[in-house]
C-alpha cells in the first residue's frame, strides 16, 4: 500500500519495465537506510560502563532462568503478547476485509488505514490527560466502555446502511431484529 505510493512517486504513475524495477530498487534502498540508520546511531554513542565490563557473561540456561525468574519481566511479556496479538489479528483481517471482500482500491485502503492511525494517534493524549485526571483504572474502565461504544455504533450504523457483508440479507437472512423471520427466496417476511 504505502511503498506502491512511494515506487509511484519515485518513478511516476503507470511505468513499467526496467523504471519500474529501478523504482523498487530506489525505494529498498530508501526504506532500508531509514530502518538501520538508527540502529547505527545508537551503536556508535551508546556506551558501556566500564564496572559491567569485567563481569562474566551468564550461558543460554541461565539467561532464560533469570528472565523467567523476573516477575516484572514476565508481567510486560504477557501484556505485549496479550495486547499486540489482537491489535495483529485485526489488522490482517481488515486487511482481508478491505482488499478482497469489499475490493477497494489502494489509495482507499490507504486513506482508511490513514484514518484509523490517526484517530489512535489523536486519542492517546486524550486518554493519558484521563488518566491524570481519573486514576488508571477508571481511565482504562472508560476507555474499554468507549471502545465497546463506538464499535457497537459503527456496526449498528453499516448494518442500517445495507453495507456489502453487513446487510441483513448476508447475515443469515436475519432481517427480522427479535421477531420470528420466514425466508422466502431472496426476500424475507417477518411476524
Amino acid at each position: 500500500m504505502a511503498p506502491l505510493a512511494i515506487v509511484d512517486a519515485i518513478a511516476g504513475a503507470g511505468v513499467s519495465g526496467p523504471a519500474l524495477h529501478s523504482a523498487y530498487m530506489v525505494m529498498a534502498t530508501l526504506l532500508g537506510l531509514a530502518s538501520v540508520l538508527p540502529v547505527w546511531l545508537v551503536f556508535a554513542v551508546v556506551r558501556e560502563r566500564p564496572e559491567f565490563q569485567d563481569l562474566p557473561t551468564p550461558g543460554l540456561v541461565d539467561s532464560f532462568r533469570m528472565a523467567a525468574s523476573n516477575k516484572a519481566f514476565l508481567i510486560v511479556a504477557g501484556v505485549y503478547l496479550l495486547t499486540w496479538m489482537p491489535i495483529d489479528l485485526i489488522q490482517f483481517v481488515l486487511v482481508f476485509l478491505i482488499r478482497d471482500y469489499f475490493r477497494l482500491d489502494g489509495g482507499a485502503r490507504d486513506l482508511i488505514f490513514l484514518l484509523l492511525f490517526g484517530v489512535g494517534v489523536l486519542a492517546l493524549p486524550l486518554w493519558v490527560w484521563i488518566s491524570h485526571k481519573l486514576d488508571k483504572p477508571r481511565a482504562i474502565n472508560w476507555a474499554w466502555r468507549s471502545w465497546l461504544w463506538c464499535s457497537w455504533r459503527s456496526v449498528s450504523a453499516a448494518a442500517r446502511a445495507g453495507q456489502p457483508g453487513l446487510s441483513p440479507g448476508r447475515v443469515g437472512r436475519h432481517r427480522c431484529l427479535g421477531r420470528p423471520c420466514h425466508p422466502a427466496g431472496d426476500s424475507a417476511r417477518c411476524d
